[in-house]
């Protein structure tokens, strides 16, 4: 990533390789317009408020997860996203006419820094609940155009206000940055 000037604008030049998904190596370069602000515009900027993250989990691959969203997105403009404490990754939609949910199972859950000690794991499987977040499609879509760049992904869902998502460029232990995505919550009900 670079800092450079096209036609007497300043963009951010991002150069990648990746892998297609049959398995082809390819460069990609991509001009990112940029609008350099002043000290006082940068300090004059906030980062949204929000509650404390109900839970943490690492997403499986951001590929895998933007195929099935793409083919949800046929079906509703609304989506929703959410996790149990067991790994357990649901993303959903229904509308009038039909009603489908994907479930990835055993994903991980990461341990944050702060956190003391184990969480209580007493409950039953099915008593454990889904921490839940209705989104734009729209807005889900755009962040899961950065499988691009990722390897590692958590999501920190705040229930019915936000999904918090920290993509991890490189590996999460030795990353070459992270870029983080927030993505208010809708206020529409899922139909049951």
């Amino acid at each position: 990533m670079k800092l450079a000037k096209r036609d007497n604008v300043a963009v951010f030049c991002f150069e990648m390789q990746v892998q297609s998904r049959q398995g082809k190596k390819m460069e990609i370069t991509h001009d990112v317009r940029v609008k350099i602000l002043k000290l006082s515009e940068v300090l004059a900027l906030k980062e949204p408020l929000c509650p404390e993250p109900d839970i943490h989990i690492i997403l499986p691959p951001l590929a895998k997860v933007r195929t099935v969203v793409e083919r949800m997105a046929k079906l509703s403009p609304i989506i929703g996203f959410s996790a149990q404490a067991d790994g357990n990754l649901k993303v959903e939609i229904a509308t009038d006419s039909v009603a489908v949910e994907t479930i990835w199972q055993n994903c991980p859950l990461p341990q944050i820094a702060g956190e003391g000690g184990e969480k209580d794991n007493s409950m039953e499987e099915d008593e454990k609940p889904f921490h839940a977040v209705l989104l734009s499609m729209r807005s889900l879509l755009r962040f899961l155009s950065s499988y691009v760049v990722s390897t590692t992904t958590i999501a920190c869902i705040c229930s019915g206000h936000c999904l918090i998502m920290y993509v991890y460029i490189g590996e999460m232990d030795d990353s070459g940055g992270v870029l983080t995505f927030y993505i208010p919550s809708r206020m529409d009900e899922i139909a049951d």
